[in-house]
């Protein structure tokens, strides 16, 4: 009996994917806005390597009566190429790329560094079905004249298509599932998870055009002269763990 060996591509089957992520990958329900959020920082960091002068902030809205949550920044933005590529391949990511954490990243030159980039699988926007039933990304990168429109539900195939879009930026807009709708109606959700999410993330993130940024990076550790009690019990809330001990470390 003659022996025989052979090497076949892996095969994705997207509705799969989409099920595995929507119901067994992430145990908590806020998983994805962490996920959105790392994305749109990721943007932002990229542009501002381009632009010394730029600062950047995150967008998050929400519709009761359309059952929306959307997530927007103004960060460095996607070509139509970038979109077909990087969201519509599971496990490959900007941020991966640049960081050096994928095989193909040697095949890939960008111009820009990896550091200060926060994401890690390029699986984050797949994340967003766990909460939602169909997401629509619009995107514009800053040296292209027209954007984007990537959009995807269960069982469907990725629609692209161009769109006018005057501004540079990425808008990830996810349709909520009946049981997630309260997501939309009610801001103390999303504030509650940038909080233990973002709260330390330099880029401000508003929800709902709010007059203040959410994630106030305002905790003990930050003040000039830190009181170790009250170290310990920021720690305890921010974290749900008691610490064993904390030590001071000033850097000069």
């Amino acid at each position: 009996m003659s022996h025989w060996t052979r090497r076949i591509p892996f095969q994705v089957d997207v509705a799969g994917v989409i099920q595995i992520m929507g119901k067994s990958l992430y145990s908590r329900v806020d998983a994805p806005i962490r996920e959105l959020i790392q994305n749109a920082h990721d943007a932002i960091m990229r542009r501002r390597q381009r632009d010394l002068d730029y600062k950047g902030r995150i967008d998050i809205r929400l519709d009761a009566d359309a059952g929306t949550l959307t997530v927007s920044d103004d960060g460095i933005g996607l070509s139509p190429e970038e979109a077909e590529r990087y969201l519509g391949t599971l496990g490959i990511g900007v941020t991966g790329l640049l960081k050096g954490h994928h095989p193909s990243s040697a095949e890939v030159d960008h111009g820009e560094a990896g550091e200060g980039l926060i994401g890690q699988f390029g699986i984050g926007l797949f994340s967003a079905f766990l909460l939602a039933d169909r997401i629509v990304v619009e995107s514009r990168r800053a040296d292209l004249e027209s954007g984007v429109r990537w959009a995807a539900g269960e069982g469907t195939d990725i629609e692209l298509s161009s769109i006018d879009r005057e501004t540079t930026g990425t808008t990830v807009t996810l349709q909520l599932k009946p049981q997630y709708r309260t997501w939309a109606a009610q801001a103390g959700l999303v504030e509650e998870a940038v909080k233990e999410y973002a709260d330390f993330l330099p880029i401000p993130v508003f929800v709902n055009d709010g007059p203040a940024r959410v994630n106030v990076i305002n905790v003990a550790w930050f003040d000039p002269t830190p009181d170790r009690e009250a170290i310990e019990l920021e720690l305890q809330a921010y974290f749900h763990e008691t610490p064993l001990d904390v030590i001071p470390v000033r850097g000069e």
